[in-house]
């Protein structure tokens, strides 16, 4: 398995590929933290539906962690009277990290790429492939999201 590459090894092309579209947020928030600074950002879309942004930038590790946190949270309200009201934290830490997280990602498969020795055409499709954005994925959790705060509020009001 590929070990995580130092933020200064990364070349902008390799980047930019693995990001995908809208890359310069994540640009920005990349050159800081290659000269040691911590910045925050915020990403909307993780704020307000996290599990539709995570689909959508192809983080299915992320995705699942939040179904588990959601069923736990949800687990802990129903059988034992525990109200953790988590959801907005959740919300909050996944719009402020979101863009770390995928510079993470960036650099394990940068680093694959390196290993397996590719290059110019070959190793933009491999980062692509890897990387970038699920639109299908996005759009279809999208509607179930929308689907389900809808079925929240009438469960709520009925």
């Amino acid at each position: 398995m590929a070990r995580a590459l130092p933020l200064g090894s990364i070349q902008l092309e390799d980047f930019e590929a693995f990001v995908g579209p809208n890359a310069e947020p994540y640009n920005t928030t990349l050159a800081a933290r290659q000269t040691n600074k911590f910045k925050a950002g915020w990403v909307w879309l993780a704020f307000l539906a996290p599990p539709v942004w995570v689909l959508y930038r192809k983080l299915y590790g992320a995705f699942f962690a939040i179904v588990v946190f959601i069923i736990a949270t949800m687990a802990l309200d129903t059988y034992f009277g525990i109200e953790t009201h988590t959801g907005t934290a959740l919300s909050i830490s996944l719009a402020m990290a979101g863009r770390h997280l995928v510079i993470h990602r960036a650099k394990k498969f940068i680093a694959q790429a390196n290993e397996r020795g590719l290059t110019g055409e070959e190793r933009l499709a491999f980062l692509q492939g890897r990387g970038g954005v699920s639109p299908l994925a996005g759009w279809t959790a999208g509607i179930l999201y929308v689907l389900l705060v809808a079925l929240a509020v009438w469960v709520a009001i009925s």
